[in-house]
């Protein structure tokens, strides 16, 4: 019973010590071409919400959000792992996302699953703050 204890107690330091994903990243394609942003911030339920735009194809494929509304729903998953949804407003769909911090300011993307419909969020993207 000790063990088991022990077991959640340090589970529970390991994931309350999460880096802090607040603010705002970023990326751009090496051509210059692409580019994405994401705020981020925690709210008061303990969950991390936010936004992204991204413009692609020099400007001509604009997936931004439209409204104050976040369209990034993120919960705690691990020690600096974050996964939860986000909506793209290009299709009005939404998918799946993982995000991992590699370091303070890098913060590596992953979508985990498509929305359906077309959408302008890159597929896995390292983010700098």
């Amino acid at each position: 019973m000790k063990t088991f204890l022990s077991l959640i107690f340090l589970l529970t330091i390991n994931f309350s010590f999460s880096q802090d994903i607040s603010g705002t990243w970023s990326w751009s394609s090496s051509n210059d071409e692409n580019f994405v942003e994401i705020s981020l911030s925690n709210n008061s339920n303990s969950q991390i919400v936010g936004s992204y735009c991204s413009i692609f194809q020099q400007g001509n494929k604009i997936d931004c959000a439209e409204s104050e509304e976040p369209c990034i729903y993120l919960s705690v998953s691990g020690p600096d792992i974050f996964t939860g949804t986000f909506k793209s407003s290009f299709s009005n769909t939404t998918g799946q996302i993982k995000l991992t911090l590699v370091n303070p300011d890098k913060l590596h993307l992953e979508i985990i699953s498509e929305p359906d419909g077309e959408f302008y969020l890159p597929h896995d993207i390292y983010l700098q703050r």
